[in-house]
């Protein structure tokens, strides 16, 4: 095995998952034999507070009440994960850690640190994400520590590169999230659809922002279509207003959802994302706990305007496109001859 990628790959989220498949998909196109590597995933602990408790009792109750669209769409999910291809390797040629937030010093794992592989194995990392734009000091010596034995050091936003080079003194690159190392053809191989007439409107919440209706409301009243909303936790349609709740959709079927939307209004990076990739008119609610992931995104493809901080809907002309691919290009040429140069130094040893 080549490139024994370590990110999460077996978790019930989009994001996590269609950039664990762009990735492997970009590598494997590079004539590279890839795989994924397994790894136990830590149990959640258990909730803190009335709050976090009344969370866990309304998700059981909802997840009871809708159970068989939601247990429809974890039987899609399980599908994709399977086709990953698995091993427990610790002496592959190169280990490859990213992208998604594995280096958020919150909630770090130590497997994403590589340790447990052999000496004789190549580190890297490809468009990690802290999640955060900066390090808090109770946890610099432990980063520090963390990051020494990987090699080669690639991030997904300018601000983590600079927090890093600041505390190791060590180059970093920066570099695009893995969804764009694939085409909009690419991905639309792998949509799976779903019954829903269109045109519409498509509601991508990983956050609630209180102004988010009010976004919903104005979107709705400009294109004059109907709101669909993914909702995998099985209440949020009563947090959210929509014409359709679609609670069964795996990762194939949510990229279909956004491909054939009129228009999309998300709070999450990868709603981000594949918006653009698609061509999709969209609107990002910036979660200002975390505001550099998507930020970062849209001010790289000079699309800041598309990041809301409040309840107004501001009356834009359609993204120009032509120019958006150009910048994403740039990007993605910059990101594979990274990933060559770093593939290629272990291929020819």
């Amino acid at each position: 095995m080549d490139v024994n990628l370590v990110t999460p790959h077996a978790v019930y989220n989009y994001g996590a998952l269609l950039q664990a498949y762009g990735l492997r998909e970009c590598l494997t196109g590079m004539g590279y034999d890839v795989s994924v590597y397994d790894f136990p995933l830590r149990k959640e602990s258990r909730p803190h507070g009335l709050h976090e408790w009344m969370h866990v009792v309304l998700s059981k109750c909802c997840r009871a009440l809708h159970r068989k669209s939601l247990r429809e769409g974890d039987r899609a999910f399980d599908r994709f994960i399977e086709q990953f291809p698995l091993n427990q390797e610790a002496n592959s040629p190169l280990y490859l850690v990213g992208s998604d937030q594995v280096w958020n010093p919150y909630n770090i794992d130590s497997v994403f640190s590589l340790e447990f592989t052999a000496p004789e194995s190549r580190r890297a990392s490809y468009a990690a994400s802290m999640g955060i734009s900066r390090i808090p000091e109770e946890f610099h010596s432990r980063f520090s520590s963390f990051l020494a034995g990987i090699e080669s050091l690639s991030v997904r936003e300018p601000e983590a590169a600079k927090a890093i080079r600041e505390l190791t003194g060590r180059d970093c690159g920066v570099h695009i999230d893995p969804s764009f190392l694939l085409s909009a053809q690419q991905w639309r191989s792998v949509e799976q659809p779903l019954p829903i007439e269109e045109p519409y409107i498509l509601v991508y919440a990983l956050h609630m922002p209180k102004h988010l209706n009010q976004v919903v409301k104005e979107c709705k009243k400009k294109y004059g279509c109907k709101v669909v909303l993914i909702d995998r936790r099985g209440y949020l349609n009563h947090l959210i207003a929509c014409d359709i709740a679609v609670r069964n959709a795996g990762p194939r079927e949510f990229l279909w959802l956004i491909d054939h939307a009129r228009c999309v209004v998300t709070t999450s990076f990868h709603g981000t994302a594949f918006s653009t990739i698609f061509h999709k008119e969209f609107f990002s609610l910036v979660n200002p706990a975390a505001p550099s992931r998507i930020n970062n995104l849209l001010n790289i493809l000079q699309l800041s305007q598309r990041g809301l901080g409040g309840a107004e809907v501001p009356d834009l002309p359609e993204i120009s496109y032509q120019t958006v691919d150009e910048r994403i290009r740039r990007e993605v040429d910059k990101s594979k001859q990274y990933l060559r140069n770093v593939a290629g130094e272990v291929m020819t040893q």
